[in-house]
Parts: structure tokens; sequence; C-alpha cells
């Protein structure tokens, strides 16, 4: 009999985090598992998905003092554990019956578990290269990017956040075809060689979710089909999208003459009023832009209903100009820029626009690429 104490507090949490790596949808029955391990000293869980492998450390109890590496179900561990803030769990383990019994001050739960040696191994750690990155520039490079991936069966390549890791720079694109982001963070510098690589949507989410408190430094460390990001507390481990990004430099325009700048919230407001009166298939909003103003349209020709807006905003171009934008697009390259003065960059009904903060932060720059809509009239 064997026994792992821990504190409800310090164990529910992590747990929670690894349920985002299991997905309750694994071809491999085991992968519904976590991996509950006591080696060295250290009280550690591990989730898989097949892709992703992820590893975090848990506080337990100095008496802990048996190695321990079982499988248990992470849904049903979960559960038991909720509800039980504030108290400590003794787990029993019974190799014989495999069963473990989870015991507090005033009650228990039973499980059943497996065996560790079915589950799954993450491949070998071949990553010669690395980078340190602060975390809070990291969490902020794929939070300003990952609105845009794509979902795109026939092209994968499109379905994750581009890494470019130069001796200039970090750069992080992401694209679904119809709008592109490029977030630029000078601070973070690679080795003179360039690295780059392709992270899939549901690790970068994860990642995401994983540095959201933290304030130290981060390790990279990557090759062709790999990326592992490390910290004193966590190890995830995950499968890159592997194939060539397309050139994104080469779709970014450049030398428009015309601009609106405008307060951020001002016209996110009156995106979010506008919207429940347009066609919710094709989400088309139609944004005009005149003298120190932007009128916002949304129109439904089938129920006949229809809302406009007009947002204060600096333009000086004295000819209108009518641009038909898909409103949530454009609400979410709003809503991302990190900045409370927004500026448009547009050049005629068939161009793309660009979304980028009036002032870049020092150190840093975002723009967001959005192709118009086609207009009736």
């Amino acid at each position: 009999m064997k026994k792992l104490i821990f504190q409800v507090d310090n164990m529910l949490p992590r747990v929670q985090l690894l349920s985002k790596v299991i997905t309750g949808k694994n071809t491999i029955a085991i992968l519904d598992y976590l991996r509950l391990i006591h080696e060295k000293g250290k009280l550690s869980i591990m989730g898989a998905d097949g892709e992703t492998w992820l590893k975090i450390h848990v506080e337990g109890s100095e008496e802990n003092n048996q190695d321990v590496d079982l499988c248990v179900d992470m849904r049903k561990f979960m559960q038991s554990l909720m509800g039980l803030s504030g108290k400590v769990v003794t787990l029993e383990i019974d190799c014989d019956s495999h069963l473990m019994q989870g015991k507090y001050d005033n009650g228990y739960f039973s499980l059943p578990f497996n065996d560790s040696g079915e589950y799954p191994a993450p491949p070998a750690d071949d990553t010669p290269k690395k980078i340190d990155i602060y975390a809070k520039n990291l969490l902020r490079a794929i939070g300003l990017t990952e609105f845009a991936v794509a979902n795109d069966e026939l092209r994968p390549i499109m379905n994750g956040i581009h890494f470019d890791l130069t001796s200039e720079g970090m750069v992080c694109v992401a694209s679904d075809g119809h709008r592109l982001v490029k977030y630029t963070d000078s601070t973070i510098k690679g080795d003179n060689e360039t690295f780059s690589f392709n992270l899939a949507k549901k690790p970068s989410s994860l990642i995401s979710s994983l540095l959201q408190k933290m304030d130290e430094y981060v390790t990279l460390k990557f090759n062709d089909n790999t990326v592992i990001v490390e910290t004193n507390w966590f190890r995830m481990q995950t499968r890159l999208i592997v194939g060539r990004y397309p050139n994104f430099n080469t779709v970014i325009p450049s030398g428009y003459s015309k601009k609106a700048v405008f307060a951020k919230n001002d016209v996110l407001s009156a995106l979010k009023r506008i919207s429940p009166f347009g066609n919710f298939s094709t989400e088309l909003t139609i944004v005009e832009f005149g003298l120190n103003k932007m009128e916002l349209t949304s129109e439904d020709l089938d129920y006949s209903t229809k809302a406009q807006e007009s947002v204060d905003c600096e333009n000086n171009e004295t000819t209108p100009m009518k641009i038909g934008l898909k409103g949530s697009f454009i609400s979410q390259s709003i809503q991302n820029v990190p900045c409370d003065k927004v500026m448009i960059e547009y050049e005629g009904q068939d161009k793309a626009i660009i979304v980028s903060p009036y002032t870049q932060d020092e150190g840093s720059e975002y723009i967001s690429i959005q192709m118009p809509m086609r207009l009736n009239d």
C-alpha cells in the first residue's frame, strides 16, 4: 500500500489546466487519463492528446516518500476533488486491486487506476535550438494573433501561428486567407540564424492559459518537428505543423494615402449595437469614411432590418468612400489593437484595409489586414 498526500487547493487548479489538453475524443483510451507521478521527491501530473504532452509539478506533502506512477480517469479525478477546497487528501494506493482511496477529514472517494506502461511517451527531446522569452511578451504575442488563425483542412499550415525568430526580433503571424495579423517584438532576439516554426492553435491557447499569471522567463526549445515550452513548474511539448508558411510580407499593402483615426471603444460599441440588425450569414457591415466621421451600417434585406451609427474620427478626406467589411472580423481586429486610439488605412472598395494602433508601443509593432467584401451598389 502506497500513500500520496496533497492539498486540494494545490492539486485541483493544476488538474483543471491539464483538462485543456485531454479532449475526451481520443482514439487511444489511455489518453482520457491523467498520469500521476511521484519520483525523486517531486509530485507531478501529466496529460496528452497524442500531439501535445503537458507535465505540471504539484506541491505535495513532505511525508511523500514512495515512488508512484499510475493513470487515473482525469474527469472522475477532477470531479472527486470538486467541493473539497481547503482539505488535505491522502491517496492510499493498492497496487494489487488497482484501486486508490482518497481520504479526507470527513469522508473518502475511491477510484480505479491503470498502470502507466501503456501511456504514450512524448517524442525524444532532440531540440538543439533554444531561446529564453519573458512570459508576458510571449503571452502578448499569442493573444494578439491567435484570433486570426484559420480552420482549414485543405491548408493545415494556416491552422496555427507562424513564428520567425531573428537577430532583429520575433515576428508572429496568423491568417485565415481573409485577414492577416502580424505582430513584431524587437525586444526578443534570436541568434544570427533565423529560426521559424508553426504552432497549432490548441497548444498556443494552452500556452496562453499557462502563462496568464507568470512574471518570469520561459524557455523555448525547438527543432523542425517539435517545440518545448519549459518553466520551473511545467513542461509542455507539442508537435509543430510541418510545412512552409506563405510569404506574408508580399500581401501587406503599403503607401496608402487615406487614414482615419478614432477612439477604439466608440467604434466597438457602435458595431456591437448595429450588428444584430445585419445579415447573420454574411455579417456585412458597410463603413463609410467621410470628413471627420465614420458611418457604420448593418442591414438585412430579407427581414427589413437596418441600423446605422455615426462615429467621430480624424479624417481629412472630403470625398466619401464606402467599404464593405465582415462585422465580426473588423470588431476582432479593433478589439485586439493594444491602444485606445486606432488607425485604419484604406485606399479603395476593392483594397484591403490596414488596422493598427495610432501610436505603436516602443519595441513592438502590430498591424491587421482585412480583405473587403463586395458591395452591390
